[in-house]
């Protein structure tokens, strides 16, 4: 009956990869291969004399780097295991892999196949091995030569098997490899429906502008043309209804030349033409003249404006028309969107921005334009500066062509200034820009 309690050796990487210590460095070969024995199974079944008779067979050797341990298509009648070092293991010249971990085997392929070495294995640092002539086992040692081979040629198995394992593993990294690729190119594919998506927003967006510029242009044209005619009916005897007329067909003027002006800048500033004159002027009284020129769809409105701006130094170099008309716009917008018999506040007040020179800050004047109207979603407020584009809550009734605030961005960046906008907590929003006191022209700035 078979003892099926006894097992052939069996070897896992962990037990193979016997972890050479510090201390065995210059001791005795049977020193080793005591180590050997209390640390692996390959010498686990050998009875201890026979493993006396193990040292005339083993070695202890030196490499310096750039030595050739084992040469390719040579005989090799060793098992070597590292000691200290790094080899590296070369087929016809070719980089294979690295071995630097104390306890790695070498050169068991060729004792396997029978074959001569089927790669070279240079140091790559210099290195000291131990090594075993196992093909002369047999000669020497007679009792228990079947049961140490066994247990060399399972471990040689077991090795083999590592690095078949560590080809599939390779082959896995590839697949992995190839399936980050496809991760990728679905990415890519994401990506571009996304930007297709784009553009059809962009497209759309160019045609709802097309239709609201077509619209906002007609309906300031038609007003001026229907007043002027009710204005010529009433001018005989009824005097104080031609100058409302007239004060209409001003108005109407007003809101076609404000919307042509941001055409004719947004043009000029997307072409790089955009000329700036800089010069000293008071914000305070461009404000002002500005808030004259609204006057009738301000009193119409029945709108109070109010303006604090204290005892603020409100002087400073710009180009008057460009601010002017970042002033119109914010204004205009306001006006627009507030309901009746609401408030505008605007604050002027003495701040800096950060220097554009250095990490210092430079002093800069703000204002803020504050409204009662209706907002503007979270979610859209980092796009209203954006060309072409408008608030969901501003889209019908008191729509525009989209291109107002975008003019007002480009106009500040020009200043090196800021502007930016939030929603007020009781309702509303509030637009704000921020300008430097003294201004360097961009031109100024690459000489």
């Amino acid at each position: 009956m078979t003892d099926k309690s006894k097992k052939s050796p069996t070897f896992k990487r962990h037990e193979y990869a016997i972890p050479f210590s510090e201390s065995l460095l210059g001791k005795s070969n049977l020193e080793v291969i005591h180590f050997l024995k209390e640390k692996t199974k390959l010498f686990k079944e050998v009875p201890e004399n026979v493993v006396e008779q193990l040292g005339p067979l083993s070695k202890i050797e030196h490499y310096n780097q750039g030595d050739k341990i084992l040469i390719e298509d040579t005989p090799n009648d060793n098992i070597y295991f590292l000691m200290q070092g790094t080899i590296g293991v070369y087929k016809q010249g070719d980089f294979i892999l690295n071995l630097r971990r104390k306890g790695d085997i070498f050169g068991e392929m060729s004792l396997i196949s029978d074959k001569p070495c089927s790669a070279s294995v240079i140091a790559e640092t210099d290195v000291q091995t131990f090594s075993i002539k196992v093909r002369n086992v047999g000669s020497i040692i007679d009792l228990e030569e079947k049961k140490f081979k066994d247990s060399l040629y399972s471990l040689y198995a077991v090795i083999l098997a590592d690095k078949l394992a560590l080809t599939t593993y390779k082959a896995i990294g590839l697949e992995q490899k190839v399936q980050e690729r496809t991760i990728e190119l679905m990415k890519v594919n994401e990506q571009i429906k996304e930007e297709k998506l784009n553009a059809e927003k962009a497209n759309a967006a160019k045609t709802d502008f097309l239709s609201n510029i077509t619209h906002e242009l007609r309906t300031p044209m038609h007003h001026i043309y229907s007043f002027a005619q009710i204005g010529i009916q009433f001018f005989n005897g009824k005097k104080e209804k031609s100058l409302e007329c007239f004060h209409k067909i001003l108005n109407s003027c007003h809101s076609m030349m404000g919307l042509i002006d941001n055409l004719l800048d947004f043009s000029n500033l997307e072409r790089g033409f955009y000329e700036c004159s800089f010069t000293e002027n008071d914000v305070l009284a461009m404000i002002d003249e500005n808030i004259a020129g609204l006057e009738h769809s301000i009193d119409k409105k029945k709108i109070a404006i109010t303006i604090n701006s204290s005892k603020e130094d409100t002087k400073i170099i710009c180009d008057r028309r460009g601010i002017s008309q970042v002033i119109k716009n914010l204004l205009s917008n306001a006006i627009k969107f507030s309901r009746k018999n609401k408030s505008i506040q605007i604050l002027i007040k003495s701040t800096s921005l950060p220097s554009t020179e250095d990490d210092s800050t430079v002093p800069a004047v703000l204002v803020a334009v504050k409204d009662q109207g209706p907002g503007i979603p979270e979610e859209e407020l980092d796009q209203v500066f954006d060309k072409f584009t408008q608030s969901s809550r501003t889209k019908t009734g008191a729509g525009g062509a989209g291109l107002g605030l975008a003019v007002c961005y480009e106009i500040v960046k020009s200043h090196f200034g800021i502007i930016y906008v939030e929603n007020n907590e009781g309702g509303g929003c509030t637009f704000t820009f921020v300008l430097p006191y003294s201004h360097k022209s961009r031109n100024d700035e690459r000489r």
